[in-house]
Formats: C-alpha cells, sequence, structure tokens
C-alpha cells in the first residue's frame, strides 16, 4: 500500500533500474532499506517480481542488503560554467 515514509519500514520500489534510481536519490536522506522489484525491461539492481511463490514479507524477510555507493560526477560545459 501507500504510506508515509516515515512510518515505513522498507521502501518498496516496483519498476526497473531508473525507478530504482529515482527511489534511492528521492528517499535516501530518509536512511530506509529500499527492496527493489522489477517489472520494467531492465531490472540489473532489482529483484525477480513473483506474486505466486511467496509473501511480499517472507522475502523481504529473507532478503539480504547490498549497499550501493552511487557515482557522482561533477560536469563543466565547454563555456566554465
Amino acid at each position: 500500500g501507500d504510506h508515509a515514509l516515515d512510518s515505513a519500514d522498507i521502501v518498496c520500489a516496483l519498476g526497473g533500474d531508473g525507478f530504482m534510481l529515482q527511489t534511492l536519490h528521492r528517499h535516501g536522506a530518509a536512511s530506509k532499506p529500499v527492496f527493489g522489484m522489477k517489472l520494467g525491461s531492465v531490472g540489473f539492481l532489482m529483484n525477480q517480481y513473483r506474486d505466486d511463490e511467496d509473501d511480499l514479507l517472507a522475502r523481504l524477510q529473507r532478503a539480504e542488503p547490498a549497499h550501493l555507493r552511487p557515482l557522482e560526477m561533477q560536469v563543466q560545459t565547454e563555456s566554465g560554467a
């Protein structure tokens, strides 16, 4: 369901890698674990979406954390801006 971030224990991102990166960027300061499930066409950062084998709570309890350090880049235009 849809709940306020401060009352959530885990953030579930349903989509592709782009949505996972957007979720990490948007909610990273909240220091909540993010569990991603692939629903898009690209999902290297995501777990497979399955609704027939396990319930979501069991999958979350078995999940092992992976700590990501997203790349940062400093860009300068040709004009120096």
